[in-house]
């Protein structure tokens, strides 16, 4: 049992996101149920997105606001530029450091994929735990990405905010 159990959970996220919060709810012990609110698709009309594509480089940043407006709204060509890693090198003097927010094996292997396609300075790379929850065990997370951080050579970076101030929203 958890302490979430005897709730009912809704989760509204389109059903193939749903899947991983879900696991969550059901590790405090709270029986999901999956509700999809709405449907994520890519636009009907891509002429739009092509011409915004086309007009990006003329922008220093492009700063998306979701996961989803990243998946439809870019590229995976151009998700991570070379031109704005380089730019910020170039900003910071070279002192710039690379944050991955990790919380499963996956995350650092495309982590590491980035750092290898860059060429990004290993002893620059900072790797925060993902912070699961206010009742979830956290361990499994910090730990794998502790060792991920000694095998790799990057930074282990703590959450701190969460561990000073909790999970309190706007704080």
């Amino acid at each position: 049992m958890g302490p979430l159990r005897e709730l009912g959970i809704l989760i509204t996220r389109p059903a193939r996101q749903a899947g991983g919060f879900a696991e969550k709810i059901a590790a405090l012990g709270g029986p999901p149920v999956i509700f999809p609110a709405i449907v994520i698709l890519p636009p009907t009309d891509p002429a739009p997105v092509a011409r915004a594509h086309a007009i990006l480089s003329d922008y220093d940043y492009a700063i998306f606001v979701s996961a989803n407006a990243v998946e439809y709204g870019v590229p995976d060509a151009r998700r991570i530029s070379p031109a704005a890693i380089d730019a910020f090198r170039r900003i910071s003097g070279g002192r710039v450091y690379w944050k991955f927010v990790v919380g499963h094996p996956e995350h650092v292997q495309e982590a590491t994929e980035l750092v290898e396609r860059f060429g990004l300075a290993r002893e620059q790379v900072l790797l925060m735990p993902l912070t699961l929850g206010r009742d979830a065990d956290q361990r499994g997370v910090d730990e794998l990405v502790w060792n991920a951080c000694v095998e790799r050579g990057y930074r282990y970076t703590p959450r701190a905010h969460a561990a000073i101030f909790g999970l309190r929203r706007g704080v």
